[in-house]
């Protein structure tokens, strides 16, 4: 059993208050002989028993009837199930089912999510016909199946559910359907129908408090042991290596088969082996095709078994503005030519050298404010631009011919440090748009003697310098504040070197490399066009034109006289079958009244109606038993 206001049971001892004024009632008659009347000592004996029994029981009818009436404002839930008249009507009720990609997890014949709606279907059919009821999505998005109507309504609704791509996103969830119910005047159940997963949690930060009077019920729909799984953590395809580059974590001690294939071709294949930690990675050749897949087999979750892959670019057209001084940024942007950039310098480029250039390098020690007009131009018709101010930068000429135009932070100053008190590179919390395989060991000999410093911070850059952004990446721009000369930074003589502007160009030009996580919103440019995977155009929503990514696979983006193919996958998370523990959850819900179901198919029943029908039946005996 399970109490939703678990604060009345404070006032439980009231239950003893017909005890006490029973006993400060009753009083100890005197005792006087009489003679005359000693044969009615049976008599009397026997109706003083019968009236001693009769003020037992109603002692006993009045303690429970004031039981029941502190019970009820309890609200107690327990896990049997009751016959829907006996149940009581819950008023409002949202069901929250959890349709993510974690769900398409095994489970006997079915899924993780058939077993869901079965059991979501089991609790509306035992509430009464007078309640209401509301179907709402536990993926990202929270998308509203039904609004609220009749149980057997709300019944076809989750019974008509399919199974989603996105990620889970539990207390958005919860909040939504919070928001529902307040939007009803905020009293009413809200019952979770979810595997658990731990990643769906987000941060287990508490949630907020309910509308007074909302509780949650959890059914949790997990299995007793989850099957072993594989997770993509990091797929990195270099163009300028001519691999892929695999790295997976393997829950449940299973060994797929990892193969890289297209169109039903296989290419490689490898048997994924994990270390202690799980860890596993494989490294396969590029084939130069289009339309690739990475798939595994012989895990517990069918809809994360492919990996799809963004098509790659043949070339990019680079246009270095720079001066004599940038040879080594020069070296590495020729260097970069195996990976599908061509360069071009130029220190005062032609108007079509800029036009059709798809990536723009400025290095130069003074922007003309022409430049800058030119270059900004560029970029609202899709090209990218990466800005290296180099040692002499005048600072007012970049922010004002270049920087405050593209939106990118100001310099703010040349932060110097001596040689044997050279700083080093950070990553930080954006590392990931380099490729994500480049650990911090890879910069510990990156000695950084000079950085300019940025007007504003960016928390989520992808590399830090002395506590401040290195590296500030917004859309197709980017302002790379440690310098590409030998007297700001020692990186320039290290393979990483071509190898970090290689990643930062490839996300600039392609945004991401391509790839993304289903969920995800999609911006094109003007005079782009997004098609889904299924062929159709897809909408874009809202006045940034929007689209968002709501299925796994390729989705195909024209315009700008190409084509490619962008890949949107299964967030990583969503193959973790890892359950949150009990601690974990309590510290998440601490702030919500809250119950958990108990077993795979009990399900939790309201006893408000019983008690209150048990309050009346014990009243209606002591009056009773008191006028006879």
């Amino acid at each position: 059993m399970h109490l939703t206001n678990p604060w009345a049971l404070w006032f439980l001892p009231l239950a003893a208050l017909p005890v006490i004024i029973h006993l400060f009632r009753q009083r100890q008659a005197n005792r006087v002989p009489f003679p005359d009347l000693r044969f009615l000592k049976e008599s009397r004996t026997a109706t003083w028993r019968s009236a001693r029994l009769k003020e037992w029981l109603l002692l006993a009818l009045r303690v429970l009837a004031v039981a029941c009436i502190v019970l009820a404002m309890a609200r107690p839930l327990a896990d049997i199930t009751l016959p829907a008249w006996l149940g009581g009507s819950e008023g409002l009720v949202v069901i929250v089912i959890d349709d993510s990609a974690s769900m398409a997890a095994r489970d006997g014949d079915g899924t993780l999510f058939d077993t869901a709606k079965r059991r979501a279907g089991e609790a509306v059919a035992q509430l009464a016909g007078n309640s209401r009821v509301a179907v709402i999505s536990a993926s990202t998005g929270h998308e509203v199946a039904s609004g609220f109507v009749a149980p057997a309504l709300a019944g076809q609704r989750i019974a008509a559910l399919r199974q989603g791509d996105r990620g889970t996103d539990i207390p958005g969830a919860v909040r939504a359907a919070d928001a529902l119910l307040a939007q009803q005047g905020g009293k009413g159940l809200i019952v979770l129908v979810s595997d658990l997963q731990r990643t769906a949690f987000g941060d287990l930060r508490p949630l907020p408090r309910l509308s007074p009077g909302a509780a949650v019920r959890l059914v949790d729909v997990s299995p007793a042991r989850p099957a072993g799984n594989l997770i993509w953590e990091n797929v990195t395809a270099s163009s300028l290596r001519q691999r892929i580059l695999v790295t997976a974590r393997i829950a449940g001690g299973v060994r797929p088969l990892i193969k890289l294939e297209r169109q039903g071709r296989v290419y490689y294949a490898q048997q994924a082996a994990p270390g202690k930690d799980g860890e596993a990675a494989v490294s396969f050749g590029w084939p130069d095709a289009d339309s690739l897949t990475l798939t595994c087999s012989g895990d517990g979750n069918a809809l994360d078994d492919t990996f799809y892959l963004p098509s790659r670019r043949q070339r990019y057209g680079c246009l270095l503005l720079a001066d004599s001084g940038a040879a080594f940024l020069r070296k590495a942007l020729q260097a970069m030519a195996p990976g599908g950039f061509a360069t071009v310098s130029a220190e005062n480029p032609a108007s079509d050298q800029v036009a059709s250039a798809d990536l723009i390098v400025v290095a130069r020690d003074l922007v003309p404010q022409g430049l800058g007009q030119r270059v900004a131009g560029r970029v609202r018709d899709g090209a990218a631009v990466l800005a290296v101010p180099p040692l002499r930068a005048d600072a007012a000429s970049y922010n004002a011919a270049l920087l405050a135009p593209l939106g990118l932070p100001q310099l703010a100053g040349l932060a110097r440090r001596d040689s044997g008190a050279a700083s080093a590179l950070k990553l930080g919390p954006g590392a990931d748009a380099l490729g994500g395989d480049i650990a911090q060991r890879d910069l510990a000999t990156a000695a950084i003697s000079a950085c300019w410093k940025p007007g504003d911070g960016d928390p989520g850059a992808p590399l830090f310098c002395d506590g401040r952004p290195a590296l500030v990446l917004r859309g197709r721009t980017a302002l790379w504040l440690f310098g590409a000369q030998p007297e700001m930074n020692a990186l320039v003589f290290k393979p990483l070197f071509v190898v970090l502007l290689h990643r930062l160009a490839a996300r600039l030009v392609d945004g991401a490399a391509g790839a993304y996580d289903v969920g995800a919103a999609l911006r094109p440019d003007p005079g782009q066009q997004l098609f889904l995977p299924d062929g159709s155009t897809a909408p874009r929503e809202g006045s940034a034109g929007a689209v968002p990514l709501a299925q796994r696979g390729w989705y195909r983006l024209t315009g700008f006289g190409s084509q490619r193919l962008l890949a949107a996958n299964i967030p990583a998370a969503e193959s973790d079958p890892a359950r949150i523990d009990q601690a974990d959850l309590a510290g998440v819900l601490r702030n919500v009244p809250w119950h958990q179901s108990a077993g795979r198919s009990a399900s939790s029943s309201p006893l408000l109606a019983v008690l209150v029908a048990l309050c009346l039946i014990a009243l209606a005996a002591e009056a009773i038993i008191r006028r006879s």
